[in-house]
């Protein structure tokens, strides 16, 4: 930030969570609601369970090790999780099977279903959930 007037910027005190001196990532994702940003949550008891089915911003991304891939489902559900290729090839499946309502995380380590390394390039996260399907786009960079 500057003030009118001043050619150099003003030092604006960031607060963290007491007790930490680093920001955690947790941190980050609740502060930008990245993990949350298509889901409206509602309270059932202790647990927060999402009132749809979203998939979540994966991150890192551009990625070069693994990607991250948050997920939220609304009721318990058999769920698929993959990775395709852009001509919608199957590369790897990181997830299949029931699943609770809840949010979850898939990672992908960039290797296909055989275990060897994907090439670089953009890659398509598919999650599927009966017959509702959400994608997000993934960059592998190696």
């Amino acid at each position: 930030r500057y003030l009118a007037g001043r050619s150099t910027p003003v030092e604006t005190p960031v607060e963290t969570p007491v007790g930490r001196e680093e920001t955690t990532l947790e941190d980050l994702l609740d502060l930008f609601g990245a993990f949350n940003q298509d889901t409206t949550s509602v309270a059932a008891g202790k647990e927060t369970i999402p009132a749809q089915f979203s998939l979540g911003a994966v991150y890192p991304n551009p990625f070069n090790s693994t990607a991250t891939i948050p997920f939220a489902l609304d009721r318990p559900s058999a769920v698929r999780l993959s990775i395709h290729d852009l001509a919608g090839q199957l590369v790897a499946t990181l997830i299949s099977g029931e699943r609770a309502a809840g949010e979850h995380l898939g990672r992908w380590n960039g290797l296909n279903a055989g275990g060897q390394r994907a090439a670089s390039g953009m890659y398509v996260a598919r999650l599927t959930v009966g017959a509702r399907t959400r994608s997000a786009k993934l960059l592998l960079l190696r």
